[in-house]
């Protein structure tokens, strides 16, 4: 398995915000962030992230956007669909060639409940997320959507975050 990127050349974070209507979540708004601090990946090709989430909920149509800024805040890709998606997870790609130190990025999209579940402190749901950097240039890393999940596949290197919320 890939070894892990230090937290001093990458920060990788999720968080998520519950939306409650009628004391019901109506939606829940997964961020995801990451920002190459003050380095530049060696192999700056295709990298990779993935995110799951549990069988509550499924993925509200039309609700993804990510971005990928280069140095001094230039925006160098946007995307509107994720590359792989399925019933409990996403995934997409991030472009590095034209990345340089400093270089984040962002991605954010909408979970809706699959049932009626009502905001508490009884359940405890998690969404995680996983990084994957390619140190190799030689082998392309890629995303996988299995029944249920998107995972990555040949990454050298990666980290992971997660985010949790509650319900009843």
């Amino acid at each position: 398995r890939a070894g892990n990127i230090p937290s001093s050349d990458l920060s990788f974070s999720i968080t998520t915000g519950k939306l409650i209507s009628g004391g019901e979540i109506s939606s829940v708004t997964v961020y995801v962030y990451y920002e190459w601090d003050s380095f530049t990946p060696l192999a700056c090709l295709e990298d990779a992230i993935s995110v799951i989430w549990d069988e509550d909920f499924i993925f509200k149509e039309n609700s993804f956007t990510a971005k990928h800024y280069s140095f001094a805040d230039s925006l160098t890709e946007a995307l509107s669909q994720p590359d792989e998606q399925n019933q409990q997870g996403l995934g997409w790609y991030i472009d590095l060639q034209n990345s340089s130190a400093g270089s984040y990025g962002s991605g954010h999209f909408s979970l809706l409940p699959k049932a009626s579940l009502q905001d508490g402190t009884t359940y405890l749901s998690q969404v995680i997320a996983n990084y994957g950097h390619k140190k190799l240039p030689f082998q392309g890393i890629s995303l996988s959507a299995e029944d249920f999940g998107v995972q990555i596949i040949n990454d050298d290197a990666s980290c992971a975050a997660s985010s949790s919320f509650r319900h009843d």
